[in-house]
């Protein structure tokens, strides 16, 4: 069996709030990476080692709230559990943020068949395909950039919130424009700082949001914030109404098969 630990880490001040970290390898060298499949490209904080590479590009990523300017390197090979990926292209934050983190994208898994683990806090990868013969798996969307795309439907309405799966956000986080159209199903609880991929925070709303129905199973009410996703869903190709957090996702066991577009949940965790 293809196993990587998946490392919970609570947040702070809300511990129903995590990131989930994976360890790895850049030639020898240990890196922690926060795994993050809301983000398409995998990054690098800059280092004495990583700085060390010359730059072959430029891009800008889209966090929530900002862009940020990253390079473009390319590393002898980066291994994580059983995956090694040789002469890896990777994004190289351009400056030091202590705020920043590395992180691992879906460029790094889109070739793989994932099953998330969290009550035992691991990820399987490409186990024999057998295993699950007899699950219903369900047509998985994925964007041109390979985020996955969930439909979640709120039980006190009818329309459904199209929704990026992400390991990478430490909560829920739901467009504001979907929250007005929907306040039934939202009870507002304060407010929370919250903070991106590019480091840059804002102080959001805070809400309870109703129990919801993500495939055929039914998700405890929990807490989310409320943020405008119109700089985000200008950046992509399908424009998304929630990213389902760890807040959320916690809440089963998730199987992925990235190249067959297929998902499934395979267990509960409540």
């Amino acid at each position: 069996m293809k196993k990587i630990p998946l490392i919970i880490i609570p947040d702070n001040e809300n511990p129903d709030e995590a990131g989930v970290f994976v360890d790895g390898l850049i030639k020898n060298i240990p890196y922690r990476f926060l795994l993050d499949t809301g983000a398409a490209s995998s990054e690098l904080c800059s280092d004495s080692y990583t700085s060390s590479f010359t730059k072959i590009g430029e891009k800008v990523s889209s966090g929530v709230f900002a862009p940020s300017n990253l390079d473009i390197i390319q590393i002898p090979f980066l291994k994580i559990g059983p995956i090694t990926k040789k002469d890896f292209l990777i994004r190289r934050q351009s400056y030091h943020d202590s705020h920043i983190q590395n992180l691992l994208g879906m460029d790094f898994l889109k070739d793989h068949y994932c099953h998330f683990q969290f009550d035992t806090q691991h990820l399987i990868v490409d186990s024999p395909l057998e295993e699950f013969s007899e699950l219903l798996m369900t047509t998985l969307h994925l964007n041109s950039k390979f985020h996955p795309y969930l439909e979640v439907k709120l039980d006190s309405n009818i329309q459904t919130a199209t929704s990026v799966w992400d390991t990478g956000a430490s909560i829920t986080v739901v467009d504001l424009h979907f929250i007005s159209q929907n306040p039934q199903s939202f009870k507002y609880i304060g407010s929370s700082k919250g903070t991106d991929s590019t480091g840059t925070s804002f102080d959001t709303p805070t809400m309870i949001m109703d129990k919801c129905t993500i495939g055929s199973y039914e998700f405890p009410p929990h807490r989310v914030v409320g943020v405008d996703l119109s700089y985000m869903n200008s950046a992509t190709d399908i424009p998304m109404t929630m990213i389902l957090g760890y807040t959320i996702i916690q809440f089963a066991n998730w199987l992925f098969n990235f190249p067959a577009k297929k998902w499934a949940i395979t267990k509960m965790n409540l």
